[in-house]
């Protein structure tokens, strides 16, 4: 096979690997493409091992920092599990750390938001503190790896896995906040409503009452005898001008009057209130 056609498996093992999430937006570890990616590490082949770490760092490099997460989870368990792996990252790391840690953020910068950007930086270091604890002791080039991390003014190697996470808890507190302040929100609005619901109905109520005091219904069904004898056999038409009703208030009906215009302004207060 030729180094163009293995790659191209590796690449597809590697892009179904990152479509086949599981459910919690974790890597599935017993899928398919994963095992035949960790077939391809335990054949110990040095020239394979090389193009698979190659391919890991090349779709890196173009993924946003969501997939970068997900191809760092393979390079951490390859990188524990294989010797091979190991040495190409620990023999060459400044692709890798660029890559997940920006280490040059000029040439290369992180994609995605400050947030992604953090939550990348975080989970790299806390893999790179554990490889440190696992092999730095027998490793010189691991222990070289640490110290060259703890001396760029771009990565804060020690304290850079707790501020982020400090300032992740931050965040989700202020969403807290916010969620708690919507909730009270819409409580008060719902206990608002509630409170003058009723009354809204009474003055609606009130309202139709006294306009139909006021105002006599032409629209309302009544009984009419339909056989009663025509005495003539002329015809007329009824044409009503305006349908606005022209009230005049005089002493029978300005009590009636009075009610529905106060109805109306209550009702219109409540509607004001509930907007406020």
């Amino acid at each position: 096979m030729s180094e163009d056609a293995y790659k191209s498996g590796i690449r597809k093992n590697l892009n179904r690997i990152l479509r086949e999430l599981t459910d919690d937006g974790k890597l599935d570890f017993e899928s398919v493409p994963y095992q035949n990616l960790k077939a391809e590490i335990e054949k110990h082949d040095e020239e394979c091992t090389e193009i698979l770490c190659e391919v890991l760092l090349e779709t890196a490099s173009r993924s946003g920092c969501a997939d970068r997460q997900f191809v760092l989870q393979l390079i951490n368990d390859y990188f524990c599990t294989s010797r091979l792996f190991r040495d190409q990252i620990l023999n060459d790391p400044k692709e890798f750390i660029e890559i997940m840690l920006e280490t040059d953020p000029i040439r290369n910068p992180l994609p995605g938001s400050k947030k992604e950007n953090n939550e990348l930086k975080s989970k790299s270091i806390a893999f790179i503190k554990n490889w440190e604890k696992m092999y730095a002791r027998n490793d010189a080039r691991m222990k070289c790896l640490a110290v060259t991390l703890r001396k760029t003014k771009f990565v804060d190697y020690e304290n850079g896995e707790r501020k982020i996470e400090e300032e992740r808890k931050r965040r989700e507190l202020l969403e807290e906040r916010r969620r708690m302040i919507v909730e009270r929100t819409l409580s008060l609005y719902k206990s608002k409503f509630e409170e003058i619901k009723e009354d809204v109905e009474k003055l609606k109520m009130e309202l139709e009452t006294t306009m139909e005091m006021l105002v006599p219904s032409f629209t309302d069904d009544v009984d009419i005898p339909m056989d009663i004898p025509s005495t003539s056999s002329k015809s007329f038409e009824l044409v009503i001008e305006d349908l606005s009703p022209l009230i005049k208030v005089n002493a029978e009906n300005d009590a009636i009057v009075e009610a529905f215009l106060g109805a109306k302004t209550v009702l219109i207060h409540r509607v004001q209130t509930m907007r406020k």
